[in-house]
């Protein structure tokens, strides 16, 4: 008798359990409203709160971020140690990381100046100071192809509405707001300095300091235009090979 009642009680928790299982989400951390600390510091020591939690004035739902979604992310200080692993989203268009406080509409705004890096999906975002086009001297994330003590290049991502126009007649319609996504690229030599450049042969050609008889003769060798990103990667790899040699 005892025995058939155990067996009772052990068949009702095992369904329970599965009830529970089968109730909570495989990845809660994809949900963006419920974005938790997982690791680390004090929010309030590494971010200020904010209370806004509307979109970004003009932009189409969610299309300032690089990835809406919360995920996993790794804070690093200036000395590339790891000091808190948060839920966390990039805002390009404000050059933001962000995080949602616990069981609260406030999101966090991590400071620049605490950081060295964030990692977030497998990426690197370098925190760097440079000359923002207002002319001001700011620090911002940058993604870095190539990262190397000799010459690396790092890459500034920016988001901007480019908003519609009602149509000029009848004959026409309207142009709706749309986002465009844009690349600045830097380099940065032992010096430390970021050196913003275009994809232009030319010009890219007299920003290294050293090889540059060399350094011509590949672009001309391998045919190489300078027109595009994975060009850059490949001269600056040839450059870094040209100083370790």
């Amino acid at each position: 008798m005892v025995s058939k009642f155990n067996y009772y009680i052990l068949t009702a928790l095992l369904v329970f359990i599965c009830q529970r299982l089968q109730a909570q989400p495989a990845n809660p951390q994809y949900d963006p409203k419920s974005s938790v600390p997982i690791l680390g510091m004090d929010f309030s020591l590494l971010g200020k709160m904010s209370t806004k939690i509307e979109e970004d004035e003009g932009f189409p739902e969610n299309e300032q971020y690089e990835n809406f979604l919360y995920k996993q992310g790794q804070l690093f200080n200036q000395k590339n140690e790891m000091i808190g692993e948060y839920l966390m989203r990039y805002n390009v268009y404000r050059d933001e990381m962000e995080a949602n406080k616990p069981s609260s509409p406030t999101k966090i705004i991590f400071y620049k100046d605490q950081l060295g890096k964030v990692t977030l999906e497998k990426v690197d975002y370098h925190v760097l100071e440079y000359v923002h086009e207002n002319g001001n001297l700011v620090k911002g994330y940058f993604t870095s192809p190539i990262f190397n003590s000799n010459c690396s290049i790092f890459i500034k991502h920016e988001k901007k509405l480019k908003k519609g126009k009602p149509a000029k007649d009848s004959y026409h319609e309207d142009t709706k707001t749309t986002v465009v996504s844009t690349k600045k690229y830097f380099l940065r030599f032992s010096d430390g300095k970021l050196q913003p450049i275009s994809l232009n042969k030319n010009k890219i050609l007299k920003t290294f300091p050293k090889f540059q008889d060399e350094v011509q003769d590949f672009i001309k060798e391998n045919k190489l235009k300078m027109k595009t990103e994975e060009d850059l990667v490949t001269l600056v790899k040839f450059y870094n090979h040209q100083l370790a040699s």
